[in-house]
């Protein structure tokens, strides 16, 4: 926009942007698609740039262009600028993010039951993998009980045995100490 239209800023093109949604009925741009609302609001640019006219959204009163007044010939330019983007397809507008943007939206608007229907089916994955992922957690806890239980048994035989033995043993001591005596 700059090169061509020097002293039209992005807030002019907000601003009639504003009012083109405020001049549009909520059907027509529910009903239209992109390309006709896009070739719309492109020929309601274009009929400001020709009045000279782009009211302040909030203060009708006050003309944007004649803070900055342009020229007969900087508005042709402008005019023709937003003429040659009228005639392009809506896609070959944007950049490719926005086209893979706009492709989503419309399809999410033109199947919307599809939509739905894998919205769903995310849940019920997400659900399944949530309950794999405790199962897995109450697997691996029963797993470390198992292994406690099992320490604990054998410590329960094996001390008492390893006890005895000690016992055993040092009666044993005692005994040869007393033969030697």
């Amino acid at each position: 926009l700059k090169p061509a239209c020097s002293k039209l800023k992005s807030y002019h093109i907000k601003t009639m942007f504003y009012h083109f949604l405020e001049s549009s009925t909520k059907e027509a741009l529910e009903v239209n698609g992109l390309e006709i609302i896009y070739k719309s609001l492109i020929c309601f640019l274009v009929a400001s740039l020709k009045k000279r006219h782009i009211p302040h959204f909030f203060i009708r009163s006050v003309n944007l262009m004649e803070k900055d007044p342009m020229t007969s010939k900087e508005i042709s330019v402008c005019v023709a600028f937003f003429e040659k983007l009228e005639r392009h397809e809506i896609l070959n507008v944007f950049c490719s993010s926005s086209k893979s943007e706009m492709m989503i939206q419309q399809f999410r608007q033109n199947h919307f039951y599809l939509h739905i229907l894998g919205t769903f089916l995310l849940i019920i994955v997400n659900a399944v993998f949530t309950c794999a992922g405790a199962a897995a957690y109450f697997i691996i806890f029963l797993m470390v009980v198992a292994l406690l239980i099992c320490f604990l048994y054998s410590s329960v035989i094996y001390i008492p045995v390893l006890v005895v033995l000690y016992l055993i043993y040092k009666l044993i001591e005692c005994y040869k100490s007393r033969q030697r005596r």
